[in-house]
């Protein structure tokens, strides 16, 4: 008779748990870790689904594709709770489920050095106990998101210090979805300064208003509105955005100036 294998079966030492370091719902650490007392998350599940538009050719078999957008994100999160003592449980499970059913709040998740956010609201928290769960138990928190991406807490920035000229310059995208930049433009000087624009590929906004020194104007493409001097102000054509990958950027500003340019935008995941 051949052996193929001597070992028990399930003998071995179970796998330890993969402790996910850390989800934050907001500004409540959902990661609590000393030696019998746990709080952590031991599942992510994330999806996203889009709303795809088409319609039918009248004459052919095919479709014509009109727009895809990603409207929906939904987002569970499997949570282990263990204390040691039945008393001290309760209120760790009833501390976690009063910081976790909140609304328009940020979740955010540490990955490598930095931490991705994204705002969600709470769909459900069940807690389905057994005869055994009395110092610890595992349930799932849902989540559905109310922005299509997540994108890291901090801005990056790219500077352009002292322009007295038209520029252009090349931007890389390196993430995983498009990014509305937010460009502030401050002006140290300016001479019959009437336009300026700012132009991404083959979209491109502009403004015609008088600059002054010490000016500052700001496109905001994320929130779709443009400051001068933090007063809302009319702009021409529509706002662009940095596709995935190489992008570039042109800025034309008309006679005499001297500008320190700053684009500041999130990296933005899928």
């Amino acid at each position: 008779m051949t052996t193929y294998n001597s070992k028990t079966y399930a003998s071995w030492n179970a796998l330890p748990w993969i402790i996910w370091d850390r989800f934050i719902i907001g500004w409540y650490n959902i990661h609590n870790l000393w030696l019998k007392t746990w709080i952590f998350v031991i599942d992510k599940y994330d999806w996203f689904k889009t709303s795809l538009r088409w319609f039918d050719f009248p004459n052919d078999d095919w479709k014509g594709y009109i727009s895809n957008y990603f409207r929906w994100r939904s987002i569970k999160l499997k949570v282990l709770v263990r204390w040691e003592n039945e008393t001290e449980f309760n209120k760790k499970l009833d501390e976690v489920r009063k910081f976790v059913a909140k609304n328009q709040v940020y979740l955010e998740e540490k990955v490598n050095d930095s931490y991705r956010r994204i705002m969600v609201n709470i769909i459900s928290c069940p807690i389905d106990k057994k005869y055994y769960n009395v110092t610890f138990l595992e349930f799932t928190i849902e989540f559905t998101a109310l922005e299509p991406f997540w994108y890291d807490r901090d801005n990056t920035t790219i500077s352009f210090l002292s322009v007295t000229s038209n520029l252009q310059e090349e931007i890389t995208n390196e993430w995983t979805a498009d990014i509305y930049p937010k460009i502030n433009l401050g002006f140290t000087s300016a001479s019959w300064t009437e336009n300026v624009s700012v132009k991404i590929w083959d979209t491109e906004i502009s403004i015609n208003e008088t600059i002054q020194n010490n000016d500052i104007l700001i496109f905001d493409c994320l929130n779709k509105s443009v400051l001068l001097n933090n007063t809302e102000i009319d702009y021409n054509w529509t706002f662009p955005k940095m596709l995935v990958w190489t992008n570039i950027i042109n800025f034309t500003i008309d006679w005499t100036f001297e500008a320190d340019i700053n684009i500041l935008y999130k990296k933005t995941y899928k």
